[in-house]
């Protein structure tokens, strides 16, 4: 067998990994792999939100399921605690802003 063609068991785990990625992708958002490099390279390779760099960021939709954009899982988790209320986002936001100033001695 050639060398290029030998792989590591890791490398090989590694291009399944992807493969599942980019058919999920596809298949639940319509975003081919091409869609999703354009949009990771749009976002300079980090979240839309936090801007963390990931190889591996989500695929970002609204309840109809069009695609807004590409986020890290904590950015992703904390959007659907507050399901997607932005009234909701925005106090929790000023919350944290009005209790950065304050210190709570219970």
């Amino acid at each position: 067998m050639p060398d290029n063609m030998k792989t590591t068991p890791a490398a090989f785990a590694g291009r399944c990994l992807e493969r599942i990625r980019d058919g999920y992708r596809r298949l639940l958002f319509g975003v081919t792999p091409a869609e999703y490099l354009m949009l990771h390279a749009a976002q300079d390779g980090g979240c839309a939100i936090c801007g963390v760099k990931s190889k591996h960021l989500g695929v970002d939709h609204d309840r109809s399921g069009l695609v807004r954009g590409l986020l890290c899982s904590p950015c992703s988790n904390g959007i659907g605690s507050f399901d997607e209320n932005q009234k909701r986002l925005r106090s929790a936001a000023d919350y944290l802003d009005e209790k950065e100033q304050q210190i709570c001695v219970c």
